[in-house]
């Protein structure tokens, strides 16, 4: 439309961080593979399929269960790893996966003392059904240094969570002695292997005064949060970084390592605060410049990459991508998630929906910003495969369940049912496009082939 537009980008993401969250981050990875699985249920991915593997299952992520915890099993030459063993849960969800697997010869890695990530550890070590081969536990000593100089009165919940979490701590090493299973207590610069999986410990405690608290630490329980183990698994050029629950201060500390930037996977904590740039400082991403013609280039699309990441239409251009561009970007990126973000389709594109029964890669994205003019209302939604959206049920569960509040939902929800509304309006706004466009050609202007508003 404007005589001066600058010319946009496609975006091929080298770490899906925050936007996607874990999860998706898996998916991006060269050479991982998804196992299906139905909503709620665990879901696992893979690095190097064939001997030596790793193999990563999230049993409970931040809501897969009726409560919030974390279990994620790690398995590589026929042993098993098992990261956090879950919240309270009526349904014992972590504890049914492992007998339904038929897994009982395992280890134990406790990334610290919160109830939603150890709660079944002692239980684990009692069950004579498992066979637990070692425990890897994280450092109780910040725990401990609160408790030895300061009183229930200087920080109530802190310093009852501080008791709770020493209290869950010795559960486990009494478990663990009563049934002979040896203890490693994991400090910064250890490490461990599991097959042919190799871990490094990166972070074992917070080194900040009691005082220094997270700035978005409402709850007062950052302190031990930052304290979590942070360790990364590797096989090969791929690698996984847990993270625990370390909060936005930690994870900037934790962006002068090297070895974070250099993870292919992270399990992100789920505390970072909606906007905080921590991990995004460190994200990986190469843009790809459009043609001469303001159009995507399919081929630079393609290749060695972690993930694609486009807008059709384009932004700020406005010009589409054939339907058949987008084809060969599906095919020619098979074993990563393409993202097609749809922000201005209804004013004359053409929807990639009906793409999403050939390829299970593909996820379009949408917004009620543009079209049905809710921008403040910061509506959007996804369309995928099961497991896409599955995926990304987990990732909101684990950052921010609640991401709308009722106003939003409600004025959603009306903007939906008025179709009639929102279909004049959207032909007003390209009838006017075209108008625009038409006069500006008239003297003298070269105008794109706009699809947006």
């Amino acid at each position: 439309m404007n005589h001066n537009t600058e010319r946009g980008h496609a975006a091929v993401k080298k770490k899906q961080k925050k936007a996607l969250g874990f999860l998706l981050a898996f998916l991006s990875s060269l050479g991982l593979t998804f196992f299906p699985g139905k909503a709620a249920e665990p879901f696992s991915v893979t690095a190097e399929a064939a001997s030596p593997y790793m193999k990563i299952t999230c049993i409970d992520l931040g809501g897969s269960s009726e409560v919030y915890g974390e279990s994620i099993l790690l398995e590589s030459g026929g042993q098993y790893l098992l990261m956090d063993t879950g919240s309270m849960d009526p349904n014992k969800t972590v504890i049914r996966y492992l007998r339904k697997r038929g897994v009982r010869n395992l280890s134990l890695y406790i990334s610290h003392f919160h109830e939603d990530h150890c709660y079944y550890a002692a239980s684990i070590l009692r069950d004579s059904y498992f066979h637990v081969k070692r425990v890897y536990l994280a450092n109780p000593d910040p725990a401990r240094r609160y408790l030895d100089s300061s009183t229930r009165a200087h920080r109530k919940k802190l310093y009852n969570g501080c008791r709770q979490y020493l209290d869950f701590y010795n559960s486990i090493r009494s478990a663990a002695r009563n049934r002979r299973v040896p203890v490693t207590d994991l400090r910064k610069g250890k490490s461990f292997t599991i097959g042919s999986v190799r871990a490094n410990v990166l972070w074992d405690h917070n080194p900040r005064g009691f005082s220094s608290f997270d700035p978005y630490d409402k709850g007062g329980v950052g302190f031990i949060n930052n304290s979590s183990l942070v360790t990364k698994f590797s096989l090969g050029s791929r690698s996984f970084l847990n993270c625990g629950d370390i909060e936005f201060s930690t994870e900037r500390d934790l962006l002068l390592l090297e070895e974070i930037l250099a993870a292919t996977a992270t399990r992100d904590t789920p505390w970072s605060p909606p906007g905080a740039p921590a991990w995004d400082e460190g994200m990986r991403y190469r843009t790809v410049p459009l043609d001469e013609n303001f159009t995507i280039p399919v081929e630079e699309m393609l290749g060695d990459n972690d993930g694609v990441i486009l807008a059709n239409p384009n932004a700020p251009t406005g010009v589409e991508l054939p339907q058949s561009g987008l084809r060969r970007i599906l095919e020619g990126n098979p074993d990563v998630v393409v993202v097609v973000d749809e922000a201005y389709v209804d004013f004359g594109g053409t929807s990639a929906l009906p793409l999403l029964e050939e390829y299970p890669n593909l996820l379009v994205v949408q917004t009620m910003s543009k079209s049905r003019a809710l921008a403040g209302m910061r509506v959007g939604f996804a369309f995928g495969s099961e497991n896409l959206i599955q995926a990304l049920n987990c990732t909101k569960n684990s950052i921010n369940s609640y991401t709308m509040d009722q106003l939003a939902i409600v004025a959603g929800v009306a903007a939906v049912e008025d179709d009639a509304y929102f279909r004049k309006r959207c032909a007003q706004v390209a009838a006017t496009r075209e108008r625009v466009a038409r006069r500006l050609r008239e003297i003298g202007f070269r105008v794109l082939p706009s699809k947006s508003n």
